[in-house]
């Protein structure tokens, strides 16, 4: 809406003219010249509402025409035989330069053809039409909403011989009437279409129509006037057809049904159907709610003109039928969900002038018959999934005036033949696959006015040819692969008058060499130049001064550009974001502080020295000098720029402190001052940013520099009073620092500029911080618990300070964020003589750059957290230690460890423990003893607990453990203790080694009786236990001693083989 608003405006200002004027050369720019200055009546009447137009008398071959905007009575247009008075009735909206509207005979006559209207404006119009011709009027709104209700009450009423026979305004881009008692074909008894409902098998074979379906109505309404025979069964015909496509588009939950299928009412009253003499002519149902197919019978209404069912939810094939409507001017099917082909028969609808089938789900290829249909205006079948070429016989329909194909997946080359197309004003091509190159033929397309083939795979140059299409308003080549320079003939595209011309030229992401032609000055409307991510090298000729229309963007950003920026820049009021980043532009920008229109500016990466901060640039909003090599002081009041969102000043050498002013930045949401040669501590007043996301000021640490000599620095050593000194290096650059980091030893003068101090407290009033980067400072004191409060935030980075204290429990909330704390050497946990990280930030946090260092974060500590989570550790009677933030794990009860710090013993029997044995313990790898025994763990063994080869010990008797034996139990080769009874496990336990053994060495509950109809088997269980927890050896000591000997000798025995 904003740029519709500003288009308008530049029209009314620049351009106060009809688009069609163009037509009519030097002598129609006469007559208006005389129009608006001279203000003669014969040329222009009156007007009460803005200045006077030419009329439609001055646009057409019409001698009885005649427009009425005088608020006097004038007298009566008198029409001579065999015409008929028309009469149009205009009020525009709000938005008056949005409306255009036309009246075209069938003849292919312009009547009107109009535009640029006034905001809440009326016209009126009359003149008189031929009885002998049909016309078509259309109302345009290039917005897409209409001229009523929502910005504006605008309205229009078409009277033809004094009758209303349309009025509106309530529509989206545009709505069509038809005009004239030659619009209805003469009917014939012997009517007979050359298509039949049901075609023949053979396509060699011309079908011939002989219809196999009745659609007579069971009783025709009492109130039909009276028609010979033939007409009357031709206008059953029709109700059924109408019944029919009611029935198959669900037409009981339609918006609006009103006096559909009523027997006592004849169809021409029902919505959406006009009737002329009694047959269908209109069909429309926009918006209406359609849901199903469209019928083969609509092909019987031989009658209509327009058939509009647009933005429904219309699905299956379009019919092959729609070849049969011999008379149909109009067919808009789009926004449905059609699926399948393009019938190739709608190449036989002679007539047809506008063919809408876009946003649907159109597949296959577009029918080359579609070359036959000469008389077709707008062909728009973009938002599908067409496939293959663009016909050539497109240049067969020398009345195209609008052929809109994108958005789908057409391949191949754009052929030449569209080069024939006289009247084509728009080619949209854009976002398909299609390659080649761009034909030269275009530039002979004298009334093209778009050109949009962006978004494809084109290749070659850009043809000089077309600077001859004087009309063009729009070319858009933006993403392809077109290579060579940019012609300068492109200057010659300036239109028919001074004040026409290109608008907008983009020509962004190719491959184009060599410089920007300064002929491109020539473009005085020009309001879009887009050039960036090319290979453009030279510099930036002077002529882009003459570019006042230039609106909304500047872009020349990724190319090669050098040398300075033309000072005629500056001049061009007009542009409201400017991007020259990414080039190789250099020395200073301060001409361009001068204009005050900015939004946006970037000109990052590239090396310039110098930049103004305008106190002008209230409007600015995001800011952009990184990467360059601007060697300059901070500026002490930002508050001007307080419509600043982001402010980019990284890696250049900016110098002084962060001043306090930076409060004054309420609506800043990215902060980068990484990268410079900043110092002083970092203001409270930055925590006042509460839209803050971004704040990175890394890396001003530059090291302590000594001066020698008392002409290098600002001042003598016994001048120095204090506050903030510079000296220059012997390469000319300077280096400052605040009073507390300059250090006077006579006679030098040792400086050391960097960011120190505390972070600072109250970072819970930036909710929205997302990035904090503060690495590579002289930051000390402690990290602010407050900072974990945030949760939006994505990466925190504290790096290389010299930070103290412990790292604080509230960064584990931190759980999704890169959190980097390495480098700051004086971090102790709670005690000052170790080094721990709380658990919660190392169990939590998985972007802790400190996660994989086992002095920090010890991973078994983690694992016993786990353990104590599963087991439900809060409620065992003994927890001494466990899941303290910052102990030893090593210290916590029940736990042993070796002397490398690995847990070898887990000694928690009858404790309490309860919930489940936590799968982490299976990673305990050095595990040697395990004793849970008598507790009230539920859930199974981990299956994996063959992990734990080390395991000589394992005892979980007397809980309430179920599930089977685990196979790997098997891998457990140094297992001397197994007690497994008191649960209720089943299954069997593999053989196990036979080292230790003692009566209690191996123990289950494979005694009976059993809670299970079968115990558990265990073939080397020393001891069996029941359900009545009675308990007794499996076998005699020499029976034990025979069954490992043979199993013995059975090992050696494989082992021979």
């Amino acid at each position: 809406r904003k740029f519709n608003e500003k288009r308008r405006m530049q029209l009314t200002k620049k351009r106060q003219l009809p688009t069609n004027l163009r037509r009519f050369g030097m002598l129609t720019y006469a007559l208006l010249v005389m129009c608006i200055f001279v203000k003669t009546p014969l040329l222009c009447g009156a007007s009460t509402n803005q200045p006077t137009s030419l009329s439609a008398s001055d646009k057409s071959d019409h001698k009885h025409t005649r427009r009425l905007v005088s608020p006097t009575p004038s007298p009566a247009l008198s029409c001579p035989n065999g015409n008929k008075k028309f009469q149009f009735t205009l009020t525009t909206d709000k938005y008056g330069g949005e409306t255009s509207w036309s009246l075209f005979g069938s003849d292919g006559a312009e009547v009107f053809n109009l535009d640029d209207f006034g905001d809440q404006s009326n016209y009126d119009w009359e003149t008189c039409l031929s009885e002998d011709i049909c016309y078509t009027f259309s109302i345009k709104d290039s917005y897409g909403d209409g001229i009523c209700c929502g910005l504006g009450d605008g309205s229009y009423s078409i009277l033809y011989d004094g009758v209303e026979i349309a009025a509106g305004g309530d529509f989206d881009k545009s709505e069509t009437h038809l005009v004239g008692k030659r619009c209805i074909p003469t009917l014939s008894p012997s009517w007979s279409p050359s298509f039949s409902l049901k075609p023949s098998s053979s396509p060699s074979t011309k079908p011939s129509f002989e219809p196999s379906l009745s659609l007579k109505p069971s009783s025709s309404p009492s109130s039909w006037p009276s028609f010979p025979e033939e007409l009357r069964q031709e206008r059953e015909k029709e109700r059924g057809v109408l019944i029919t496509l009611f029935k198959a588009t669900g037409g009981e939950r339609w918006k609006r049904n009103e006096g559909w299928i009523e027997e006592s009412r004849e169809h021409c009253d029902w919505y959406g159907v006009t009737c002329y003499d009694g047959f269908v002519t209109r069909l429309d149902l926009m918006r209406n709610g359609l849901d199903g197919t469209m019928p083969p019978e609509i092909g019987m209404l031989s009658n209509v003109q327009a058939m509009l069912l647009e933005v429904n939810n219309i699905n299956g094939a379009i019919p092959s039928e729609v070849g049969m409507l011999q008379n149909l001017l109009y067919l808009d099917l789009y926004r449905n969900s059609f699926d399948g082909t393009i019938p190739t028969e709608i190449g036989t609808v002679s007539k047809l002038q506008n063919l809408d089938l876009f946003a649907n789900n159109i597949v296959g290829t577009i029918p080359t018959e579609i070359g036959m249909v000469s008389m077709l205006n707008d062909l728009k079948l973009y938002d599908n999934n067409i496939i293959g070429t663009i016909p050539s016989e497109f240049g067969m329909v020398s009345t195209l005036r609008n052929l809109e194909l994108y958005a789908n997946n057409i391949n191949g080359t754009i052929p030449t033949e569209v080069g024939v197309l006289q009247d084509l004003q728009t080619l949209a091509l854009h976002h398909n696959n299609i390659n080649g190159t761009i034909p030269s033929e275009l530039g002979m397309m004298f009334w093209l006015i778009n050109v949009r083939l962006h978004d494809n795979i084109l290749t070659g140059k850009i043809p000089s040819e077309l600077g001859k299409a004087k009309h063009i308003e729009e070319i858009n080549l933006d993403s392809n692969l077109i290579t060579g320079t940019i012609p300068s003939e492109i200057g010659q595209l300036i239109g028919g008058f001074a004040w026409f011309g290109v608008l907008r030229l983009i020509l962004s992401n190719n491959s184009l060499t060599g410089t920007i032609p300064s002929e491109i000055g020539s473009l005085p409307q020009l309001e879009q130049l887009h050039l960036f991510t090319n290979r453009l090298s030279g510099t930036i000729p002077t002529e882009v001064g003459n570019l006042k229309a230039l609106e909304a963007t500047f872009n020349l950003s990724s190319n090669l550009l050098t040398g300075t920026v033309p000072s005629e820049l500056g001049l061009v009021a007009t542009i409201k974001k400017l991007d020259l980043s990414r080039n190789g532009l250099k020395k200073s920008l301060l001409h361009l502080g001068e204009s005050t229109s900015y939004t946006y500016f970037n000109v990052s990466h590239n090396v310039f020295t110098s930049f103004p901060f305008n106190d002008a640039w209230r409007e600015l909003e995001t800011f952009d000098l990184s990467n360059n090599n601007i060697f300059q002081k901070i500026p002490e009041n930002l508050a001007p720029l307080s419509s600043l969102k982001d402010l980019f000043i990284s890696n250049n050498y900016f110098y002084g402190s962060i001043p306090n002013s930076i409060r004054s930045l309420v609506r800043m949401e990215r902060l980068h001052l990484d990268h410079n040669v900043l110092y002083g501590t970092i203001p409270d007043d930055i925590l006042s940013l509460v839209r803050l996301r971004e704040l990175k000021l890394s890396h001003t640490r530059q090291g302590r520099q000594c001066f020698h000599h008392l002409w290098e620095c600002s001042m003598i050593i016994k001048d120095y009073k204090g506050g903030d000194l510079c000296c220059y290096r012997n390469d000319g650059t300077q280096v400052c620092a605040d009073e507390s980091k300059v250090e006077i030893e006579d006679p030098d003068i040792c400086l050391t500029p960097e960011i120190y101090g505390t972070i600072p407290v109250g970072f819970s009033n930036t909710p929205y911080l997302r990035v904090l980067e503060l690495s590579n400072n002289a930051l000390t004191g402690n990290i602010p618990p407050e900072i974990g409060a945030l949760s939006r935030l994505e990466v925190l980075d504290l790096t290389n300070n010299t930070l103290t204290g412990s790292i604080p429990s509230a960064l584990g909330a931190l759980a999704d964020a890169t959190v980097l704390l390495r480098g700051n050497e004086m971090i102790r946990g709670q005690s000052t003589n170790t080094k721990i990280a709380p658990l919660s930030v190392c169990s939590n946090m998985h972007g802790l750059d400190l996660l994989d260092d086992p002095t920090w974060c010890p991973p078994e500590r983690n694992l016993l957290r786990e353990f104590y989570e599963d087991a439900k550790g809060q409620e065992w009677t003994i927890a001494t230690g466990w899941v303290d933030e910052f102990s030893n794990h090593c210290d916590w009860y029940g736990v042993e460890c070796n002397e490398e710090g690995k847990i070898v013993n887990l000694t928690l029997g009858n404790v309490g423990l309860s919930g489940r044995i936590s799968s982490a313990i299976v990673n305990l790898t050095s595990l040697e003893k395990v004793d849970f025994h008598d507790n009230d763990l539920k859930g199974s063994i981990p299956s994996q607990i063959g992990n734990l080869l080390n395991l000589s010990s394992f005892i979980i008797s007397y809980n309430r453990i179920t599930g089977t034996i685990p196979d790997r139990l098997a891998d457990l080769s140094q297992l001397q203790i197994l007690h497994l009874h008191g649960n209720r496990l089943q299954g069997t336990v593999p053989r196990l080694s036979s080292k230790g053994h003692t009566k209690s060495s191996f123990i289950t509950d494979c005694g009976s009786p059993s809670v299970f109809d079968v115990p558990l088997d265990c073939p080397s269980c020393t001891m069996c236990c029941n359900s009545r927890q009675e308990c007794d050896i499996t076998k005699s000591k020499t029976d034990f001693g025979m069954w490992s000997l043979v199993f013995i000798g059975s090992a050696g025995l494989f082992s021979l083989f």
